[in-house]
């Protein structure tokens, strides 16, 4: 399964009116008859190794409900997937046995991924007007479709109790939302979207990190050369150049008493005086742009950056640029190039050719320049 064929999967529900349930089969499961209304989606292959996303893209498209049945080959791959479905946009993807619907004809759709048609809209030029891009990689359109839906369910606190409790293998999550069983919900049928059927296995634990190819990274030593950012091939990582702006009272941000004296040495030599160039050059990670190929922690000449996690659905949404160094810089006055204010007058190149007019610049000694050096 590519991610090709749930682009084609997804501009199909996006050119057509809003289903009312999208259901979600495996390739060797039962494939129910839809009807009006409904479009049935048969996976290619097991539904275990679908995107965590698939779901909330759906919903994102206007889809009323999503419905997965389960797999008589791997029903533990796949209930472990639901869990995490289940938590990232909640009750509005819901569990069905096979048979248990009673399964018969109708007017919905069957899309068998992997031979997904063109939509009638698409072969007649017109464009679809959708809340997500479909054309977009898996992780973007999860991190749009969660925008649109407000976010994952499991950041939000849960709620009252209502109604008799369930039975001790949900979890107490699903208990809290007011999961409910057909049989618990008064004057719900088999046939209703509203009466969802639980899986027997809990979603305490579901793996929300899954398919985030985005790092959380860190710098330390960081010059702000600029290496890593033309490395990242996703434009995940930026130097922002900001003013610069003395602390009207620098002493009074420590409580140290050395480092006050420090600091009024420092006033006195007027060695803390900014330079009329100084700016503030910042490291910023965007974790939506990032896809963790670890390019700029391979190339970075300090070894300044390092991977410490990997960011979840809500972090990725709500705060997507991360600030990892900041370094005072201003301009050379031979080059004009930006370099660290604390490596003299004149830039680490500039410093190199004036120490050696009447030689070239070695190949190793150019590494470390550039390790250095700002661009």
């Amino acid at each position: 399964m590519s991610d090709a064929d749930v682009r084609a999967m997804l501009r199909w529900v996006a050119a057509h009116d809003p289903y009312q349930r999208v259901i979600l089969v495996c390739a060797h499961s039962q494939v129910p008859q839809p009807r009006r209304g409904e479009l049935v989606v048969v996976w290619n292959g097991c539904l275990g190794s679908a995107h965590v996303g698939v779901p909330a893209q759906l919903l994102a498209l206007g889809a009323q409900q999503v419905t997965v049945v389960e797999c008589p080959e791997q029903p533990n791959a796949v209930r472990a997937r639901f869990d995490a479905w289940r938590e990232l946009v909640g009750e509005r993807v819901c569990w069905q046995m096979p048979g248990k619907r009673g399964w018969r004809r109708g007017a919905g759709t069957v899309l068998q991924l992997g031979a997904v048609p063109l939509p009638r809209r698409t072969i007649l030029g017109l464009r679809s007007q959708t809340s997500i891009d479909v054309n977009a990689d898996a992780l973007e359109r999860t991190r749009q479709a969660l925008e649109v839906l407000g976010g994952p369910e499991a950041e939000e606190p849960a709620g009252e109790l209502n109604g008799p409790p369930l039975s001790s293998h949900r979890s107490d999550r699903s208990t809290s939302q007011g999961i409910q069983s057909v049989a618990g919900v008064a004057g719900a049928t088999e046939d209703s979207p509203a009466a969802p059927i639980v899986p027997s296995v809990g979603q305490a634990g579901a793996d929300l990190s899954a398919d985030i190819e985005a790092i959380v990274l860190t710098a330390a030593d960081c010059s702000a050369c600029g290496v890593c950012v033309e490395a990242c091939p996703k434009q995940a990582l930026d130097i922002v150049v900001r003013p610069y702006a003395m602390p009207v009272n620098p002493a009074a941000a420590f409580a140290d008493p050395a480092a006050i004296a420090t600091l009024e040495t420092a006033e006195s030599n007027a060695v803390a005086l900014p330079h009329p160039t100084s700016r503030i050059s910042e490291l910023v990670h965007d974790l939506a742009a990032c896809r963790g190929c670890r390019e700029c922690i391979a190339l970075c000449p300090r070894g300044a950056l390092s991977q410490t996690g990997t960011p979840s659905w809500a972090e990725i949404g709500r705060s997507p640029k991360i600030s990892l160094a900041q370094v005072h810089t201003k301009l050379c006055p031979q080059c004009a190039s930006r370099y660290d204010a604390r490596e003299g007058n004149v830039c680490a190149l500039c410093g190199y050719r004036a120490a050696h007019p009447f030689t070239s610049v070695k190949p190793e000694e150019i590494a470390k320049i550039r390790a250095r050096r700002l661009v």
